[in-house]
């Protein structure tokens, strides 16, 4: 007979179909809706065990404080927010999977970088970017209020170096070449350039920065970013009365080059 010619598998789902159309004749659909809801909780269950077991770490952090935690103690259940960071992007510069990745960029995928990288999505929410001022000095400060709030985020417990993702010999290099550095970007006219040329060899990502002088092979990357942070940073320690959160809103990135009064 046709019955006798079924498989295992197709006598099985044909063994389910039936039982689930008597159940739904006999007890109507509130045991299909039961039903589905078991399956959800289920495969949820099964999801959150596959992120947490293949490359994802389940974090918490506190709305007060914006700190990232494990195990937040004393926080009530309705005041804890979540985040699934994918752990792949952090196994440091060694890792076999990275090969193909140009070192200046397989340099930061290191697991100090999480906090940072969880702070920097959590400021892109805010729109801190001024899109209507494509000028250098708007990209840098732009760049500093990023740099700034991060250090805020992290609870000051990270080094500005590693904020800015920078090795300890870059930062010291930078450190020791700051008003060269910023000379160079005043005489040039540098700051209030709106080539993307100039954007790009000084603000993004790169191995190191041209600033068109004989120490450009030592200048590392996004130095723009480095002088945006010094900037800002001025700029809020000669002005007290401000909160952090005024100060990121601030959005005439001219208003932080002259009321900072910075001198480096």
């Amino acid at each position: 007979t046709a019955e006798s010619k079924l498989t295992t598998p197709q006598w099985c789902a044909k063994s389910v179909a039936n039982s689930l159309c008597f159940a739904l004749r006999r007890f109507g659909f509130d045991l299909l809706y039961c039903a589905l809801l078991c399956f959800a909780m289920l495969g949820f269950g099964l999801l959150y065990f596959a992120l947490l077991r293949f490359g994802f770490a389940l974090l918490y952090f506190e709305n007060a404080q914006g700190r990232l935690s494990r195990n937040p103690a004393g926080a009530a259940q309705g005041d804890l927010k979540y985040a699934f960071v994918g752990l792949d992007n952090f196994l440091g510069a060694g890792y076999p999977g990275y090969e193909g990745i140009p070192a200046y960029q397989r340099d930061l995928l290191r697991q100090s970088q999480l906090p940072v990288a969880y702070a920097h999505a959590l400021l892109a929410t805010l729109s801190l970017e001024n899109f209507n001022d494509p000028t250098l000095v708007a990209q840098m400060v732009y760049q500093g209020k990023i740099a700034l709030a991060t250090e805020a985020l992290t609870g000051y417990s990270i080094e500005t170096s590693e904020v800015l993702g920078y090795r300890p010999e870059e930062w010291s290099f930078l450190e020791t070449s700051e008003s060269n550095i910023w000379e160079v970007m005043v005489r040039e006219k540098m700051l209030f350039s709106t080539d993307m040329m100039v954007r790009q060899r000084l603000a993004e990502p790169a191995p190191f920065s041209k600033l068109g002088t004989a120490m450009d092979g030592d200048i590392p990357g996004r130095v723009a970013r480095y002088i945006g942070y010094k900037l800002v940073k001025s700029y809020a320690e000669n002005h007290r009365e401000l909160s952090l959160k005024e100060i990121i809103k601030i959005r005439d990135a001219q208003k932080f080059l002259r009321d900072a009064q910075y001198k480096p």
